[in-house]
């Protein structure tokens, strides 16, 4: 018996500004999931699709990354910043590209 992988290939990165206005992301053809990374300022997000507020939805610290592995929840991701700074989130998206 041989072990299979499914191995992931970049699809893409978004840079994104986290202010006072719920923002979400703009998906590139193929994503599956995505590694984000939160730089300078914490943010809060939901997955769900209802919007967070700078008080509900899951806190992310600065200089945290977490990823995302579905396609439901990166179409529903939307973030707010949680401080009074704006933040900046990088994301790289990947998708499945064979097994092997």
């Amino acid at each position: 018996m041989t072990n299979q992988f499914l191995q992931s290939s970049p699809k893409g990165y978004q840079q994104l500004t986290v202010s006072t206005t719920v923002v979400g992301l703009t998906l590139p053809a193929g994503a599956q999931r995505a590694v984000i990374h939160i730089e300078a300022q914490p943010i809060r997000y939901r997955d769900d699709g209802t919007d967070p507020t700078s008080t509900v939805g899951v806190l992310v610290k600065a200089d945290v990354s977490f990823e995302l592995n579905s396609l439901l929840s990166l179409r529903q991701f939307k973030a707010i910043r949680s401080g009074d700074i704006d933040a900046t989130v990088n994301v790289v998206y990947y998708g499945a590209s064979k097994v092997v």
